[in-house]
């Protein structure tokens, strides 16, 4: 099946389905909460959905919106969606598309929303082991105790936060035969290093000969990414925080409003709140000596395309396995592997999504 096939028919089905229990309210607090009555309309929906009885639970204007959106570049659409080696990663890319188009009441971004939930309630039972330890940027961090393959991992982080990077490991791809991930003895350029999670996690992975250098600016989102990082001393030996921001070329001063894991560049932005110098990874590998890079990670809010323009050598040279997120701007899904397909380097791409809501969508890619 090809791309505008298997897009529209995922279209038109979602829109006769109805999801009762596919939204996150953490990740939104101003959802209304499920009580006895809500409970007993959506089981009705549901039942009367599945009998072909549907009602419509988003506004035209918007899916309109949302589909001109993807409409206007089906051609390539098209030749990103040929690069996808699996079915899984073709279901999840036209998934995603009609989710971000039709909404949650109509479309399951993961295939099993209650796993995921109630996922979150095994990790407070297994891992947690001190709640609301303090309060920052809006957020409520807890403590958590995890085992990884070097040792044990203790992280302050929200709930959302530790599922993501240490249960749903969401910068590994797994399924089937195909496993793209950090390994032992790595090399790992971890973009977007936020709260340290995904540092530590990363130097767990690449084990005792391994390294990681974590990029991250925002001065917050420093401060508890150090004092994460200060709890696993094993690990932080591993690991290089480089303070700026990951960009096409170093040393230009871009500005930013600070917004802890949301913040982002602005270009010409001079009404910012901070400036931060920029960083290329080509550049980086010279200015450090780097005699290889195995494994290359990206969640920048929106600057991956940047990003990977600054490190076409280091990806040309090594061909490191790559996790780079897609869901920030709709148009990355088509224009980052399409760049990265253009650099010839043989890379075969894979895509997975890993949360019940539009975030976290996630391209890998692996060449031999």
């Amino acid at each position: 099946m090809n791309f505008d096939e298997h897009f529209i028919s995922r279209l038109l089905a979602d829109a006769y389905r109805f999801e009762p229990r596919n939204l996150d309210y953490l990740r939104d607090s101003e959802l209304p909460h499920y009580g006895p009555f809500r409970r007993m309309k959506n089981n009705l929906l549901a039942a009367l959905a599945k009998r072909g009885w549907s009602r419509r639970h988003f506004y035209i204007d918007r899916a309109a919106k949302k589909f001109g959106a993807i409409s206007a570049h089906m051609d390539k659409h098209r030749e990103a969606y040929a690069l996808l080696c699996d079915d899984y990663s073709r279901e999840a890319y036209v998934g995603v598309l009609s989710y971000r188009t039709l909404g949650a009441k109509h479309v399951r971004a993961l295939s099993n929303p209650a796993a995921h939930l109630e996922a979150r309630e095994t990790n407070k039972i297994r891992y947690m082991k001190g709640g609301g330890v303090r309060k920052a940027m809006g957020r409520m961090f807890n403590r958590y105790e995890i085992d990884g393959k070097s040792g044990g991992i203790q992280v302050e982080l929200p709930q959302l936060a530790f599922q993501h990077t240490f249960t749903s490991e969401q910068y590994f791809y797994r399924h089937g035969a195909v496993e793209i991930g950090a390994r032992e003895g790595d090399v790992v350029l971890d973009g977007g290093g936020c709260w340290g999670d995904t540092a530590l996690y990363f130097a767990d992975r690449a084990g005792t000969n391994g390294s990681v250098f974590v990029f991250e600016f925002e001065p917050g989102n420093l401060q508890l990414l150090r004092h994460n990082l200060s709890l696993n001393p094993h690990l932080e030996r591993k690991i290089n925080i480089v303070e700026r921001a990951l960009w096409s070329h170093s040393d230009e001063e871009l500005h930013f409003d600070s917004k802890g894991p949301g913040t982002r560049l602005e270009e010409g932005g001079a009404a910012a709140e901070h400036s931060v110098k920029t960083q290329h990874i080509d550049g980086l590998v010279q200015e450090r000596g780097l005699q290889r890079v195995d494994f290359i990670k990206m969640d920048i809010e929106g600057a991956e395309r940047a990003a990977l323009r600054g490190a076409a050598e280091t990806i040309k040279r090594w061909k490191p396995r790559l996790a780079i997120t897609v869901y920030h701007h709709i148009d990355d899904f088509f224009e980052i592997p399409l760049y990265l397909a253009s650099l010839g380097c043989g890379y075969r791409f894979y895509l997975d999504h890993f949360t019940i809501h539009e975030e976290e969508t996630v391209l890998f890619a692996e060449a031999d």
